[in-house]
């Protein structure tokens, strides 16, 4: 009888950390994608055009303030030590500063696609893919995407201010300079983005569902709140900063982390010994990196089993049945109320557009604290009696919400989901309606609301009431201008972003925020002054309202919205087979 030995053969795993290489390259080159569709709103369009525009736009500061900073040093060859420094050290903070507000907002905009959601899970959760990787890959192609644009803000400006080194040998060789202006910016940024993915990620970890998207709509627009307050103070942070520097005094914990980065840049570029603030920097940029991997990939496989065992809430929210039951008490046809039914429940489900509204109400409640602070620094701030700084509040809350609904309202939740819109082929005259309902509701009418209380509560009740009044008809005559052109669905229009927007568009809304918040202040307090002033700018802005109602009832007479718009500059997929979709 003979006896078979078998031979306990220790299988190898390196096929499955093969495989699970080629599945993570796979997944982040989609990733990528996704983030940069994610910046610019359009997943069906090119975004290339968008991103280039946009990185040259936010490397028009730094590469005017390095122009400058070399053409000063040429100058001053001679110059003091402490003279040459001091203008180093100012473009240093300067720069470093401006790439850590960036990233903030950089991060702010890749917020939703930071992690994997719902769709993914229930995409992936079925593949061999372990949910570890896809977090994986997600990180890294979010910190690709951070990176390029880290080096596309940091090499030219680098390369720019390393030939001024050239001019001063004690600023430090230029290979050097070029290695320290490159290595502190890519700390500098890395520290910011890994703390706030650390944030998201113990968020979706600790947190339900919908509490997570709560909180990162929070942080949405604490982010940008912080980055737009910082941006408009910077010229006087900047010098209370290097005031901090040249007397070596107390250093306040808010300007903690750009002295850390500033010293590892004067540390790479001109050598010596390793300080504090240097060992700072290094652990600032090591400790978030460890603890972002940590949060994102140890409980990815607890996160994904949650929500794979959980049913997605699609409860109507409150917003929505007001709406609701208001469009039903009106006289607006059955098109009209089903579109601005579905703009309501859209804008409380959607993420993406929480995340919008939010960088808006950012910006407005950044800009209104800005005009009031600047009144309180030129002249005492009073609300005893109408000002142009107090009524300049409302109006630039208005304009944020008017154009940050109109924003939002042109992203589509889910764009393979409007074939019911079609089919029943609605009016644009519908469409423009619904879209204006839901600005005037959920927009302007907690705002007006808003300034009616505060105004009956410090001002005599007529001067409260032509406030409010002027701030209805100028809220109006905005909504108007703003809808004139619309020919979209609310939230089911394929969006497409054009790069006009970054060329042309955004100083033409700058010019349109300035003429209507604070030159509409000015005329505001004119017309108060005057008996009948308020009356005549009501009736006017009336008049302007009734001539674009007919203008539109003209033009678009036989319209119908459009739900496949197309850029001029931008590459579509145009989607020949069932694999591009």
């Amino acid at each position: 009888m003979t006896h078979e030995v078998q031979r306990h053969v220790p299988v190898s795993r390196a096929p499955d950390l093969r495989q699970e290489w080629g599945q993570f390259r796979l997944l982040q080159r989609g990733s990528a994608r996704r983030f940069l569709n994610t910046i610019t709103g359009s997943p069906d369009a090119d975004p290339v055009p968008f991103v280039i525009w946009a990185t040259a736009l936010a490397l028009t500061p730094p590469l005017l303030t390095a122009i400058r900073t070399t053409l000063r040093l040429s100058m001053t060859a001679n110059a003091p030590p402490e003279v040459i420094f001091g203008f180093v050290n100012t473009f240093r903070v300067f720069f470093l500063v401006y790439a850590i507000l960036l990233t903030l907002l950089v991060t702010a905009l890749i917020w939703e696609a930071l992690l994997p959601n719902r769709d993914d899970q229930d995409i992936i959760g079925t593949l061999p893919v372990r949910p570890a990787l896809l977090a994986a890959t997600r990180l890294a192609a979010g910190y690709r995407v951070l990176l390029s644009f880290a080096l596309a803000l940091a090499v030219p400006v680098a390369l720019l201010f390393g030939t001024a080194s050239a001019m001063q040998p004690g600023l430090g060789s230029v290979p050097r300079v070029l290695a320290a202006h490159v290595i502190s910016t890519v700390c500098a940024a890395s520290a910011i983005f890994f703390t706030l993915v650390t944030v998201r990620a113990l968020a979706a970890a600790a947190a339900s569902e919908r509490l997570a998207d709560h909180l990162a709509t929070l942080l949405q627009f604490v982010s940008i709140l912080v980055f737009i307050e910082t941006f408009l103070f910077l010229p006087g942070l900047l010098f209370d900063l290097l005031r901090t520097m040249r007397t070596g005094g107390e250093v306040p914990s808010w300007y903690a982390v750009p002295m850390w980065f500033t010293a590892l840049y004067g540390w790479v570029a001109e050598g010596g010994p390793r300080t504090r603030d240097v060992n700072a920097a290094l652990l600032a940029t090591v400790v978030p990196t460890v603890s972002a991997l940590a949060a994102s990939l140890l409980p990815a496989r607890a996160v994904a089993n949650r929500v794979q065992q959980t049913l997605a809430s699609h409860r109507a929210s409150l917003l929505t049945s007001f709406v609701r039951r208001l469009v039903n008490a009106g006289s607006w046809g059955t098109a009209t109320r089903g579109m601005t039914v579905f703009a309501a429940a859209t804008l409380t489900r959607s993420r993406r557009h929480a995340v919008i509204l939010a960088s808006y109400a950012g910006l407005a409640l950044a800009m209104a604290v800005l005009e009031l602070l600047t009144a309180g620094f030129t002249d005492h701030f009073s609300l005893d009696a109408p000002r142009r700084d107090n009524l300049a509040v409302p109006l630039v809350c208005l304009f944020f919400a008017v154009f940050g609904f109109r924003a939002a309202l042109a992203r589509p939740a889910d764009p393979a989901a409007n074939w019911p819109f079609r089919i029943s082929s609605p009016h644009v005259r519908d469409s423009r309606t619904a879209a204006w309902l839901i600005v005037m509701l959920c927009g302007v009418a907690p705002i007006i609301a808003g300034t009616l209380v505060t105004t009956l509560a410090i001002w005599p009740i007529g001067v409260a009431l032509r406030v409010v009044a002027f701030n209805v008809a100028a809220a109006l005559l905005l909504t108007e201008c703003a809808l004139m052109n619309w020919t979209l669905v609310p939230c089911a229009t394929v969006h497409v972003t054009a790069s006009d927007a970054v060329k042309s568009k955004w100083p033409l809304q700058v010019l349109v925020l300035y003429l209507f918040a604070f030159r509409g202040a000015d005329v505001e307090m004119l017309a108060l002054r005057h008996e009948r002033g308020v009356t005549i700018a009501i009736a006017v802005m009336i008049a302007v309202i009734v001539a674009i109602r007919v203008r539109q009832a003209i033009t678009s007479r036989d319209a119908a919205p459009m739900l496949d718009p197309v850029a001029d500059d931008s590459l579509l997929l145009l989607r020949l087979s069932e694999g591009d979709t």
